[in-house]
């Protein structure tokens, strides 16, 4: 399984994705971007960030969910089915 992206993209003329390569509607979308020089595997680096928002974008990107669990469990409580278990014995 490999994300692919598109930086500007020519329908929406914003960044869009992830797709997924497995997934059902792939070849459609991978045929409708050909040619497209921003459609590429993988997040699309943001220019013009400096070292210190680099830094702090990889660490948010890398902690946001187990941080979106904890803010959910905190509001509703362990019982809610959509949090993960592994997530929640990390808080």
């Amino acid at each position: 399984m490999t994300d692919w992206y598109c930086h500007t993209c020519p329908v929406t003329g914003t960044d869009c994705g992830p797709w997924e390569d497995n997934s059902d509607i792939f070849k459609q979308i991978k045929s409708f971007h050909r040619g497209h020089l921003g459609f590429q595997i993988g997040e699309p680096n943001i220019e013009g960030l400096t070292e210190v928002e680099q830094t702090f974008t990889d660490f948010f990107n890398q902690n946001i969910h187990k941080w979106f669990h904890g803010l959910m469990y905190d509001q509703k409580g362990p019982t809610k089915t959509c949090l993960r278990r592994s997530v929640i014995n990390e808080i």
